[in-house]
This record gives C-alpha cells, sequence and structure tokens, in this order.
C-alpha cells in the first residue's frame, strides 16, 4: 500500500526511489501546520466545510521565534510574518522568520481537522494590491513617501505607531528599513528621545552615551517605544547629551524586491475592461461580482434616517440594476440657494462610465452593507429607494471581509481582479519574492 511520506508526494510501492530530491524550492515538501493562536480575520461561506480564514491569500508567511519545529518534531509551525526579529525581539512582541508568501486563503479548521495544510511559496513573483498600508514604513528619511522599483520588501507588523499590531494587517508588504546608527542630541537629560526610531517592530540598540564630551557608564536603565511620541526612548542612570545608536530591521526579515507600482486610476487600463463589463452585461463570463443570480426588486422602500445615514433592508444590493432614491426635504446648491424636494428623484454621479447605480450625485449605498449615506446638504425629510438585491448566492458575496482573494467590490472599481479587489487599493504591487 502507498504510504504519505511527506506533504505533496506518495511513493510508489515496490519501487525504491534512489533520489535525494524531495521538491522544488517553491514548495518545501515539509509538514505544515497553523498557528492555533491566530485570530479569525474573516470567513468565506462559499467553501464548504471550511471555517474562519485566519491567513489571507498573499500575505508573508514566517515561523515563530526561534524554535520553528513543534508537534514532536513532525511539522512545521507557520503564522503570519511580522518583521520583528525573533533573536532580537521587543518586549511586548514575538518575532518571525519569514520562509514566503500564502498562495491561497488558510482556513482555522478544515473539514474537521485541525487546519487545512498550508503551502510555503517563494521563488515566485506576485501581484497585491497596494493600500495605504505598504506605505506606512515609508519616511523622508528612508527613501520618502513613494515605493519604488528595486526596494528590497519585508512584513509589515501590523501597526507603525502601537505596540499592539492589528492583526489584519499583519504579513502585508512594507519598506525594508536597513539597521544604522544614528546620533541622538539634545540638552541633559536622563531620557533619550531616540527620533530616527519611529516604529516600535525594531528595538534600537544602543552603542554609547555622553554627557558634554564625557562617557556615561551607568548604562541604559530602560528602553520602550513611546506611543504618544511615536519614537523609542532610552533612560539612563544620569543626563547625557549625545546618544549614538543602532535601529532598523534584521537583515533576515527581507522577503522579496519591489519589481513594479502599477497606479489604478481613472486612466488605468481596467476602464478597458470597465467598459467590456458593461457591454457584455448578459454574459456569464464574468467575475462573481457580475455574474448573474436570482434577486428580488424593492420599490420605493422607506428608510429612517439618523444624521443622514440609514439602511436598506436587503442585502446585497446589485450596482449595475436601477435604484431609484426619492427625497422630501430641502437641497442647499453650491451657490447657498434653496431647493425644495417634494419626492424628486436624486441624480446619479456625475460621469458614471461604469453603470454603477450605487454612486449618486448626493448619496452613497454600500452595496454589501446597504447602508446609505448622504451628503451634508441635504436636510430630508423622508426617503424612499427603488433597488434590488440578490436573493440566492454562492460566492460568498455578502459575506466578504476585504480579505484578499476573497469575492466583493470593496475597492469600488467594478470589474477588478478579486486578487486586487480590497478596500483602499491604490495600485497594484509586482514583487519578487526569495528563496528562503
Amino acid at each position: 500500500m502507498a504510504k504519505q511520506t511527506y506533504l505533496g508526494w506518495i511513493n510508489t510501492p515496490d519501487r525504491w526511489h534512489s533520489g535525494v530530491k524531495l521538491g522544488g524550492v517553491n514548495t518545501p515538501p515539509l509538514q505544515i501546520v497553523v498557528d492555533s493562536t491566530l485570530p479569525s480575520l474573516g470567513q468565506d461561506v462559499s467553501r464548504i466545510n471550511r471555517d474562519m480564514v485566519v491567513i489571507p491569500r498573499g500575505r508573508v508567511l514566517g515561523t515563530r521565534d526561534t524554535n520553528t519545529v513543534s508537534r514532536e518534531d513532525e511539522f512545521l509551525e507557520v503564522t503570519l510574518a511580522n518583521g520583528v526579529d525573533p533573536l532580537d525581539a521587543p518586549s511586548f512582541a514575538n518575532g518571525t522568520l519569514p520562509v514566503g508568501y500564502a498562495p491561497f486563503n488558510i482556513y482555522r479548521d478544515f473539514s474537521g481537522l485541525p487546519a487545512e495544510a498550508p503551502v510555503i511559496v517563494n521563488h515566485e513573483t506576485i501581484e497585491v494590491p497596494l493600500t495605504a498600508i505598504n506605505n506606512l514604513y515609508n519616511t523622508a528619511t528612508n527613501g520618502g513617501t513613494k515605493l519604488f522599483a528595486g526596494e528590497l520588501m519585508m512584513p509589515f507588523y501590523g501597526s507603525a505607531v502601537k505596540k499592539a499590531h492589528v492583526p489584519k494587517d499583519v504579513g502585508k508588504y512594507v519598506r525594508y528599513i536597513p539597521k544604522k546608527s544614528y546620533v541622538q542630541t539634545q540638552a541633559a537629560s536622563a531620557t533619550a528621545a531616540l527620533t530616527a526610531a519611529v516604529f516600535p517592530a525594531f528595538k534600537p540598540e544602543v552603542l554609547l552615551a555622553w554627557n558634554a564630551g564625557t562617557l556615561v557608564t551607568s548604562g541604559v536603565t530602560s528602553l520602550d517605544y513611546n506611543e504618544t511620541s511615536k519614537n523609542w526612548e532610552a533612560v539612563f542612570g544620569g543626563p547625557v547629551t549625545n546618544v549614538l545608536y543602532m535601529w532598523g530591521a534584521a537583515e533576515s526579515q527581507v522577503i522579496g524586491r519591489l519589481l513594479q507600482v502599477e497606479p489604478i486610476t481613472a486612466t488605468h487600463s481596467v476602464n478597458d475592461w470597465l467598459e467590456w463589463v458593461t457591454t457584455q452585461i448578459s454574459q456569464f463570463d464574468l467575475p462573481p461580482i457580475l455574474n448573474q443570480h436570482n434577486f428580488v426588486n424593492v420599490t420605493d422602500e422607506a428608510v429612517s434616517l439618523t444624521n443622514n445615514v440609514g439602511t436598506l433592508a436587503n442585502t446585497p444590493v446589485i450596482p449595475y440594476k436601477t435604484i431609484s432614491v426619492k427625497v422630501t426635504g430641502t437641497l442647499v446648491l453650491a451657490d447657498g440657494t434653496s431647493q425644495t424636494l417634494s419626492g424628486e428623484t436624486l441624480a446619479l454621479a456625475d460621469g458614471n462610465h461604469t453603470n454603477d447605480q450605487t454612486q449618486g450625485l448626493y448619496y452613497d449605498i454600500d452595496m454589501l452593507k446597504g447602508t446609505i449615506s448622504f451628503s451634508s446638504n441635504l436636510t430630508i425629510t423622508s426617503v424612499t429607494v427603488s433597488y434590488s438585491y440578490e436573493s440566492s448566492y454562492t460566492d460568498g458575496l455578502v459575506y466578504d471581509q476585504g480579505i484578499l482573494g476573497l469575492t466583493g467590490r470593496d475597492s469600488g472599481f467594478a470589474g477588478l481582479a478579486p486578487h486586487l479587489d480590497v478596500a483602499g487599493v491604490l495600485g497594484v504591487m509586482r514583487i519578487a519574492i526569495f528563496d528562503r
């Protein structure tokens, strides 16, 4: 009987294999399990027998601390890489060693088993969305506010200004900050704000301190990240006027190199795709967001508002079917004049060429949550909305949490490729993942 000797390969009965190769560098043939302490980031119910997503597709995978082997030396336990050096981690963080990226969503449970076997992949070029998160390690002192082709990339800690990380942001790609030496000069004080050490993930190392030319030998009594001033602080046994210190990420945290940043703007080629989608909407060969589903039409649903915000009774709203918003109240125009509305239908947004009717000139509808928000120049007595919503769906649309790889339209770009379709997407990053 064939026996599975390691993940991804089954030996052939009655045949001796004399080779030594276990697998390519892209998929190391290891018994791998998921860190059981990872928080759930969302759920994709369209995949049968799979539970909560704990590692979204495309994130950097890492091994925790320096103990990379667990479960009686049989399994390699992987988690989200966080850019913290496990050999020199701050007191408030556990370090990881980046080993590759997740090619698909990894779940906490799979078919009743402890976890779906993840796959560590490296030595490949990947395409992931660029959001504001990817720019959080950019400063004027380390290259400016924009990422550039050729830069080294590393996993994000999950916060640029807090000791506690944000779980949904851990393992995203940010600029690598190499270790460098810095000199801090100040008025004599026992506390030194290390103003160049602005991020909590990298613990600085104080090399020397002196007070008006005299070497201070009392040493550092405490070293901690100050969330108010947003930098590391060192406390000495006596006053110091100058501090020489090292700060930055360990070389082991480099995961890849940025090859290209491609913006998603009005001139982006995605508009050609959007035009095709608009004209070919009746076809079935479309992204999940635009596939045809069973739907129900709603006519003149009364919506109650609080501070010009209300919620529709049914979701998800279909953006390419007619949406009519009728308002009774007062509209203040740009020139300051007022216009009385008596059940008038509000116009769609200017330049609406994507057939997305959730965007109005004075309102916006969140198609997944059903939230409708009106601009402040409207004083509303009553409002009714006519729309269509999906009554049966199989693509997990309404459960989308903005996780890379799940279906949805959090980006606002109808027809955008699903692996780029996340909230706040600014562009596309293409990254070469290194061998580890």
